[in-house]
């Protein structure tokens, strides 16, 4: 799924960075995609958002890893470290919403609100303990896209199907 996600939000956005030295920021985030060490991989997404920080698919895929790890953390007992893997996500979230604006798709902009609206959700609905926040995310999300899996599945949680 992550690869997944990595790749749609590429395709959809279409841009290539032009530095002359390092690597891209679609190779930083195919190798962040393989890396099997979590540091790598949030090391390289926090290098793709410094060189193309205008870039809302760039800040959903940091805040989507910084997500996902974040989960990984708490569930091992480190909660404090996760609750601020997961302040840094909502950061990185945030900031692909706002940046959407600017996709020159629009279905683009679609799918990274849908997305990070539904990440901000989870984020407030089992992480922040916030579960009126987290309504709203997940309402956001579906006006995104009515068909979000995630955010479908969520409204469930408010007795809505």
């Amino acid at each position: 799924m992550r690869a997944v996600l990595l790749a749609c939000a590429l395709l959809a956005f279409g841009h290539a960075s032009h530095a002359a030295e390092g690597p891209s920021v679609e190779e930083l985030t195919r190798l962040a995609s393989q890396a099997t060490a979590p540091e790598e991989a949030l090391t390289l997404l926090k290098k793709a958002v410094e060189l193309a920080p205008e870039r809302a698919d760039v800040h959903l895929n940091y805040g989507s890893a910084l997500f996902r790890f974040g989960q990984g953390v708490i569930q091992a007992g480190q909660q404090e470290p996760g609750v601020a893997m997961f302040r840094d996500a909502e950061k990185e979230l945030l900031a692909a919403l706002r940046l959407a604006k600017s996709a020159p798709d629009a279905n683009a902009r679609r799918q990274v609100k849908a997305q990070a609206a539904f990440l901000l959700g989870e984020s407030y609905f089992f992480v922040f303990k916030d579960k009126q926040r987290a309504k709203r995310y997940y309402q956001d999300s579906l006006w995104y896209d009515p068909q979000h899996p995630g955010a479908l599945e969520a409204r469930k949680r408010f007795g809505e199907e």
